[in-house]
């Protein structure tokens, strides 16, 4: 009877201990190969996945400790709210159901950079928990840098330009002056999802994309030269 009784406690007790949460998707295509200069935000994204059995009411915050001058000004936003760079933990939490991920975009990281033309590397740890548990909790540090990169008109075209911007039904694409072997146009989704890809080449010198059936919202355009990516820039939709 004993030895059952001491069975039953280490189950509940290692049950107690289970952690829920987990991190499901990560997305930090924005945070590098960005110009020190130019930059003016660096943006993260994490996924956040329910393995429970319960529902979790979801909390985000982020340590407050080892800022540099890359990242010192940043903010957050969890389930759909973004709020100021002096909020640390989010004044409201997300339900992720049992077996739910956070949808697309829920939890975003920004960082500010000075735009001072300085290298700068720096990491930021991001926690979620269960407001009702905290220990039940995972955490994921993310790695912000940028770079005294050349800029998209230095290294790749003698000439660029992306209009216009907001846009609705055509987006213009005009280049000229090719200097790369090879370039790439790219529309990218705030959750990282290609929607358009096309080759340049010194053939054409213009594109006229029917950007008329996406969704409303904010994208980013990404120009690749020989394989590497030299500038991506927000483009908003409406």
């Amino acid at each position: 009877m004993k030895l059952k009784l001491l069975t039953l406690l280490l189950t509940i007790g290692c049950a107690a201990m289970a952690q829920s949460l987990t991190i499901e998707r990560i997305d930090t295509a924005y945070c590098y190969q960005a110009d020190a200069s130019k930059t003016d935000e660096l943006i993260a994204y994490l996924d956040v996945k329910n393995n429970g059995g319960s529902p979790i009411d979801v909390l985000a915050k982020r340590i407050d400790k080892n800022y540099n001058g890359l990242t010192d000004n940043n903010a957050i936003c969890w389930g759909g709210q973004c709020w100021a760079q002096f909020v640390s933990v989010s004044p409201e939490s997300d339900i992720l159901d049992p077996g739910e991920t956070s949808a697309p975009a829920d939890f975003s990281a920004h960082v500010y950079p000075d735009g001072d033309g300085q290298a700068w590397r720096g990491a930021i740890t991001y926690v979620f928990y269960d407001k009702n548990n905290p220990n039940d909790s995972v955490a994921y540090t993310i790695n912000y840098q940028v770079g005294t990169v050349l800029g998209m008109d230095e290294k790749t075209f003698e000439e660029f330009a992306v209009y216009p911007n907001p846009a609705s039904n055509v987006l213009n694409v005009k280049y000229s002056g090719m200097t790369s072997e090879s370039a790439t146009f790219e529309l990218v989704s705030m959750v990282g999802t290609t929607v358009y890809s096309r080759e340049l080449t010194n053939v054409d010198d213009q594109l006229k994309l029917d950007i008329s059936k996406l969704s409303r919202g904010v994208y980013f355009y990404i120009i690749k030269s020989d394989g590497e990516v030299t500038t991506s820039k927000k483009l908003v939709i409406k």
